[in-house]
Formats: C-alpha cells, sequence, structure tokens
C-alpha cells in the first residue's frame, strides 16, 4: 500500500496472491492516518535494534520455552572453567546453530538425514546428543547421572543438567558434549570412529589438562 493512498494495490497483489487470498487481504481493515510506516523492533523499548537486544530477546524466549531462567543458563556457562571453544559449542548447541543434518535439510542443502554415527533415525541435535544409542552408552558409561529422558529441545536438557549437577559435573558434560560432536565429525569426513573409553578418557583428560593448564 501506498502511503497516502487508502487501498491495496491490485497490481501487486495479482502478482503475489491466488484470488482466494487477494480476497482474503482485501478484507484487511486499512488505517486512514496518513503517515508513513516505519520498522520498530518491539524487543526494545525505544524501537531500535540492537545485537544486545536480540540476544537478550532469543535467549529469554529459549528459556521461556523451558521454563527456566535464560540468564541464570548462561552465567552458568561463561563462568565455568572449560576451554572458550567449548563454551563456543554449547551456546551454538543451544541455539541451534550446528550443522545437523536436520538444519541442513531446513537450509535447502541436498544430505542424507541419517545420523552417520547409528544411521538407524535421521539426525538432530537431540538425537546425537541424547537418543542416539551411541550418546545414550557413553553418558552410562561415564561417571556423570545424566538421564536423557524426553526434552523437547537441547536447552531443556543442559537446563537439567546445570540445575541438578555441581560444576564439575556441568563441566564434564559440557566436554563430553563436544567430543561427541567431534567424534560424529571424525566419522562423517574421515570415516574414524572412535570407541567409548577412549571418547571418555579425552573428554576428562582434555579437561584435566586444560584446567591445569590454567
Amino acid at each position: 500500500m501506498t502511503p497516502g493512498i487508502f487501498s491495496w494495490d491490485d497490481d501487486i497483489l495479482q502478482d503475489i496472491f491466488n484470488a482466494r487470498d487477494r480476497g482474503l487481504v482485501h478484507q484487511i481493515p486499512l488505517s486512514r492516518r496518513n503517515i508513513e510506516d516505519k520498522l520498530f523492533w518491539h524487543h526494545d523499548n525505544k524501537g531500535i535494534y540492537s545485537v544486545k537486544s536480540a540476544y537478550r530477546y532469543l535467549t529469554t524466549d529459549l528459556a521461556n520455552l523451558n521454563h527456566f531462567n535464560s540468564i541464570s543458563l548462561w552465567k552458568q556457562l561463561w563462568a565455568l572453567k572449560i576451554p572458550p571453544k567449548v563454551k563456543n559449542f554449547v551456546w551454538r548447541l543451544c541455539n541451534n546453530c550446528l550443522p545437523t543434518k536436520d538444519v541442513l535439510i531446513q537450509r535447502h542443502v541436498d544430505v542424507d538425514t541419517m545420523c552417520p554415527v547409528c544411521s538407524s533415525e535421521p539426525e538432530s541435535a537431540l538425537h546425537t546428543f541424547t537418543r542416539c544409542q551411541f550418546a545414550q552408552d557413553c553418558w552410562s558409561l561415564s561417571s556423570l547421572q545424566v538421564s536423557s529422558g524426553n526434552p523437547s529441545n537441547m536447552v531443556s536438557w543442559l537446563c537439567n543438567v546445570f540445575i541438578k549437577g555441581p560444576t564439575d559435573s556441568i563441566s564434564l558434560c559440557c566436554m563430553i558434549l563436544w567430543c561427541l560432536w567431534r567424534n560424529r565429525n571424525e566419522i562423517l569426513w574421515n570415516n574414524k570412529r572412535q570407541r567409548i573409553p577412549s571418547l571418555l578418557n579425552l573428554a576428562s583428560s582434555f579437561l584435566f589438562q586444560w584446567q591445569s593448564a590454567k
């Protein structure tokens, strides 16, 4: 709609919508106020977009979905004595930024959807880190009391770990998550598969060596 003209542009509607949708669009009432449209970011009091406000919105939104205080979650994560690359990895995992196959499919990348580790189910973050048999065996053999349960997403699963576990256990959990992803990539790209005891030993020894060096 052009500012100052109180009707829909039928030529544009004709190009975009079918007859049914055009009829629905025409039923939308138009404002009679002759003012120009403006962009407004409603997650900020002044309506101005910023990376800070977007980050706050995303983390708060994720927390609301999982009934958990996001500020506490992220503060706990950033305060952990673990390698920065592992913190970054866990943050990407929580924000669904890892290139798991379900994410690639959503971005129109033509890939085989099956999990490269077990080849029994489609790959997703939840499957890779909690539902894949290899991951479940890792958690069972680890010293952690981690239950996969039936979370709706990885934030929900991780919140449960953060709430129940002491700091040392949370740190080791993050390291195991990172090693699971590392193993997945080795299988996918180099056809090299790590055994569960080796993976768990790598997670704990890497964490110990990094903390000792610091």
